[in-house]
């Protein structure tokens, strides 16, 4: 197993960068406490649910590769 990087560029061209860990329980994929069993399981939930929301009026969620 392992791990990711995940680069989101945001409306007002700030990149940044997280990291996908890849577990060995069973293979799970996390993002900060978030764990997913596949890495499309996690790639759908960040469509609707923003990756970073630490900056209210910067939200990022997956949108286009």
């Amino acid at each position: 197993a392992g791990n990711y990087s995940l680069s989101i560029r945001s409306d007002n061209d700030i990149i940044r960068h997280f990291l996908i860990e890849s577990t060995d329980e069973q293979t799970h994929f996390k993002i900060g406490k978030r764990s997913f069993k596949t890495l499309s399981d996690l790639i759908e939930h960040y469509k609707t649910h923003p990756v970073f929301d630490a900056d209210p009026n910067n939200k990022l969620y997956l949108t286009t590769p």
